[in-house]
């Protein structure tokens, strides 16, 4: 993607804890690990405003992220929610998650990698103009987060704390000590460890 210029004409969107990204002065000018200004596409991308700043986080995390802070192959699962902000907060007291990266569109709309104990994970507004659902709108989700944890007992009370609920308490099963809660945007999440 060319660097955009000509920054006057445009809008900014912040980006918090971005290690390895280029601020405004280009692509060879690197802030890590603080808060910074990025041009924001929008009106140089056309009048889909949105759908201009998705494109580019989505550049921008492939192609300007270090790369030693990512591993070669990875899966991780980017939850949908909505009150984004409310939702990161959630995970770093329910679960002791660290943000990692994120990003805070100009309308509030947050795009975050957060991390629990090196276990990575993606939050995101919901988008449903480009199929990206909460589980609120759909009315229950179509995945659930397993979180294997060494004190399945005390995780799954630090997340009720945090204002998760209870779907089933932990307890042993299948060679499994777990149990499950939904989180207050509507995922499940079981956790637990195997049992010997």
């Amino acid at each position: 993607m060319p660097w955009i210029r000509d920054q006057t004409r445009l809008k900014s969107c912040a980006v918090t804890g971005a290690r390895g990204v280029p601020d405004s002065r280009g692509p060879k000018s690197v802030i890590r690990n603080s808060t910074f200004t990025i041009p924001h596409p929008s009106r140089y991308l056309g009048a889909d405003a949105h759908g201009a700043c998705e494109a580019f986080y989505s550049r921008l995390h492939v192609s300007r992220v270090d790369n030693q802070t990512m591993p070669h192959t990875s899966i991780s699962p980017m939850l949908s929610v909505r009150r984004g902000a409310k939702a990161v907060e959630f995970y770093q007291s329910a679960f002791g998650a660290n943000v990692v990266y994120r990003v805070d569109a100009p309308d509030g709309a947050v795009v975050a990698r957060l991390s629990a104990d090196g276990a990575e994970f993606w939050v995101a507004d919901e988008s449903p103009e480009h199929k990206n659902f909460s589980p609120e709108t759909l009315g229950g989700g179509t995945v659930r987060m397993v979180l294997i944890v060494d004190d399945p007992d005390a995780a799954f009370a630090k997340a009720m704390a945090a204002g998760a609920t209870v779907v089933w308490p932990v307890g042993n099963q299948h060679g499994w000590r777990v149990g499950r809660v939904v989180d207050p945007f509507g995922h499940h999440w079981e956790i637990g460890k195997p049992v010997s």
